[in-house]
C-alpha cells in the first residue's frame, strides 16, 4: 500500500509541476528507421516516471531494433533508459544494453548532481557541472522556446566521455514523415571546442514540429555506413 501511494503521489506532484509541458507521462513515440530509400526498422522512446531514493524522476526507455532483412546482416538490439530531473532535466542515471552485430556491451553510470561525480566501471571520476546526454537534451529542448539563432549550452556525458556541446537552432523547414507534415525549427548539436562530436565524422540534426507538443518528427545522424534517418510514425 506504501508503494502504491508513493507512486500516486509522485504521479500528482508531476503533473502539478508541469501542466504546461509538451509531454505528458506516458507518452510514447515511434520511428521508422532507415537508411535513404532503404527501410532498417523501428525506435522508440517513451517516458515514464520513477522514482531513486524516494525522488521522483523521468525514466525514458529508448530502444533501436533492425528489422528481419538487416538482422541478417547487422542485427541491432539496442536498449538504453536514463532517468533524469523532472525540472531541470540533469542526467542521474543511465543503464545501455548495446547488442549490434557481434559488438556487445552493457554500461551503467550513476550521477551525483550535488557533488559532481560519475561513477561507472568501478571509477569515480568529477564533473565540472551537472550534465546532460542525448536523450535528457531532446526532453529539455521540448520544454524551451525555440526560434531561430537561439544556442543552448550544455555538459554531456555518454557513453563514458565528457563533452561541451553547442545547440543551435538554425532554421525552419517543412517535413513530411509517416505521422504527417509538419512546420520544424531545424536543431544541429556542435562541438564547443571544434573537436568530433560523434564518431566517424559523424553530424546530427533533429527537426522539433513548431507547435504546442514539439515534436522531434526527424531525427537524421551520418554514420560510417551511410545517413541514418528517423521518421516519426
Amino acid at each position: 500500500m506504501k508503494n502504491k501511494f508513493s507512486g500516486i503521489f509522485i504521479t500528482f506532484l508531476f503533473s502539478l509541476m508541469y501542466a504546461t509541458h509538451p509531454f505528458t507521462v506516458g507518452e510514447k513515440l515511434i520511428y521508422s528507421a532507415g537508411f535513404q530509400l532503404l527501410s532498417a526498422g523501428q525506435a522508440t522512446m517513451e517516458l515514464e516516471l520513477d522514482s531513486l531514493h524516494g525522488h521522483p524522476y523521468l525514466h525514458i526507455t529508448s530502444t533501436t531494433k533492425t528489422n528481419s532483412i538487416l538482422d541478417v546482416l547487422y542485427k541491432v538490439r539496442d536498449r538504453i533508459e536514463v532517468w533524469i530531473d523532472p525540472e531541470y532535466f540533469f542526467l542521474r542515471k543511465v543503464v545501455k544494453q548495446i547488442r549490434e552485430g557481434k559488438y556487445r556491451k552493457n554500461y551503467t553510470a550513476l550521477i551525483d548532481n550535488q557533488n559532481l561525480t560519475v561513477s561507472s566501471d568501478n571509477r569515480t571520476i568529477s564533473i565540472p557541472d551537472n550534465v546532460f546526454d542525448p536523450t535528457s537534451i531532446i526532453y529539455y529542448l521540448r520544454s524551451q522556446e525555440l526560434k531561430i539563432g537561439k544556442q543552448f549550452k550544455f555538459y554531456t556525458y555518454d557513453n563514458g566521455k565528457l563533452k561541451e556541446i553547442l545547440v543551435n537552432i538554425t532554421q525552419k523547414e517543412k517535413v513530411n514523415v509517416p505521422a504527417g507534415n509538419f512546420n520544424c525549427y531545424v536543431v544541429s548539436p556542435i562541438s564547443a571546442n571544434n573537436k568530433k562530436l560523434l564518431k566517424n565524422n559523424g553530424h546530427m540534426k533533429i527537426w522539433y514540429s513548431d507547435d504546442p507538443k514539439k515534436l522531434p518528427v526527424k531525427i537524421e545522424q551520418k554514420t560510417n555506413i551511410g545517413t541514418m534517418v528517423l521518421k516519426l510514425k
